[in-house]
C-alpha cells in the first residue's frame, strides 16, 4: 500500500492538529488507518479498477474526518 502513502502523509497533517497523546484521538486516528487498510483489500479482492481501489482506499481513511473535533 506503500502507493497511498501521500493520502496518509496529507491526513498526518490534519491530525497534528489534535493530541494524539489523548487515547480518544489516538483511537480514532488507528482507526480510520485499519478502514482504509480494509477498504483497500476489500477493493482489490473484489476486482475494482485501479482508480476505484484507490477511491475506496481514499474514502476509508476519511470517513471518519469530522469526528476528530
Amino acid at each position: 500500500m506503500n502507493e497511498f502513502n501521500h493520502y496518509i502523509e496529507e491526513f498526518n497533517k490534519y491530525v497534528k492538529e489534535y493530541d494524539l497523546s489523548n487515547e480518544k484521538i489516538k483511537l480514532k486516528y488507528d482507526h480510520s488507518l485499519r478502514v482504509m487498510e480494509l477498504s483497500y483489500k476489500y477493493a482489490k479482492r473484489l476486482g475494482f479498477k485501479k482508480e476505484d481501489i484507490e477511491l475506496a482506499t481514499l474514502i476509508g481513511l476519511l470517513h471518519d474526518i469530522g469526528r476528530f473535533e
